[in-house]
């Protein structure tokens, strides 16, 4: 039986870029089973859009949460129903032979094909973008070494298995910036494998809408999920607490150095919104240990 695929592309306020992305995804040489697009707009064009939106591939239209992107993408989740999964942002189109080169890296790759993620390129304006790992900062700008055992995805080239989600889900703190940062280190964490394909390539027309919007997030989720990533993923408890210290007096320094002392405020609620995220996934990350642990120690009543 051919396995089903899905495309979820989460939008806001950009009906042009996503026009030109739906049509991008005609041309696979592959074709597509199923398109979720979640709507996150403050305007009625995208629905407007996709009541006459022709095609082979059913467009499936949901009302976004607008709660940010990770919840978007959560969303469009649910409607899914492929065996894999690619994200594309509004502004990205799918390349014509990246799910045909993407489903051939898995099939010569040992890994149970559910059990693998595979990560392509990004032609980004013809410059072409990989997965790169954070820094200690949790910037994404250490190169891999090698081709497999990638901790960062491309989320705009990305092919998952829909199974990956049953027991992951995109951080719904995160309004914009590192979902696939997160959403990577939680496939790992889970024992799933992520490999780099470097002829899957689909190309982001990065767009000017959303921008200003979108950009207040950056140093927020960087923050959260790099100290996230430091205490609950991997425990290393002393790393994580010198980044406590070191990343919110870089966010300081850089914001100083970009916009002087009016920088200082723009900083602070960044670093005050990446705390209290941070306070909370610790809440959280007890409870569930807890909840582990009383599952261990309950008496066998099968006796």
């Amino acid at each position: 039986m051919q396995s089903r695929v899905s495309v979820c592309i989460c939008t806001r306020n950009r009906p042009q870029e996503l026009q030109r992305c739906l049509e991008s995804l005609r041309s696979s040489s592959v074709p597509i089973d199923q398109v979720v697009v979640s709507d996150d707009s403050t305007d009625d064009r995208t629905a407007e859009l996709l009541r006459d939106e022709p095609g082979s591939s059913p467009v499936i239209y949901v009302r976004g949460p607008k709660r940010g992107l990770g919840a978007n993408r959560n969303l469009a989740l649910g409607a899914a129903s492929g065996d894999y999964i690619i994200f594309l942002d509004d502004d990205a189109c799918l390349g014509e032979r990246f799910l045909e080169r993407a489903l051939a890296r898995m099939s010569t790759d040992g890994t149970a094909r559910d059990r693998l993620v595979v990560s392509g390129c990004e032609d980004n304006r013809g410059v072409i973008v990989r997965a790169h790992d954070q820094s200690f900062l949790g910037f994404q700008n250490v190169a891999y070494r090698g081709a497999t055992g990638l901790n960062t995805i491309v989320i705009n080239s990305t092919l998952f298995p829909r199974a990956l989600f049953d027991v992951v889900s995109f951080d719904e703190h995160l309004i914009y910036g590192c979902d696939e940062v997160d959403v990577a280190l939680q496939a790992v964490r889970h024992g799933y494998r992520i490999v780099q394909s470097e002829d899957a390539i689909n190309f982001h027309y990065p767009s000017a809408v959303n921008r200003a919007y979108y950009k207040r997030h950056l140093d927020v989720s960087r923050l959260y999920i790099t100290f996230k990533r430091y205490a609950i993923y991997e425990r290393a408890y002393l790393k994580a607490m010198m980044f406590a210290v070191l990343g919110p007096a870089h966010c300081i320094a850089s914001a100083i150095k970009r916009r002087g002392v009016r920088g200082l405020a723009d900083a602070g609620r960044a670093i005050v919104a990446a705390a209290r995220f941070s306070a909370d996934s610790l809440r959280h990350s007890g409870r569930d240990a807890q909840r582990s642990g009383r599952q261990l120690r309950a008496p066998d009543q099968s006796l």
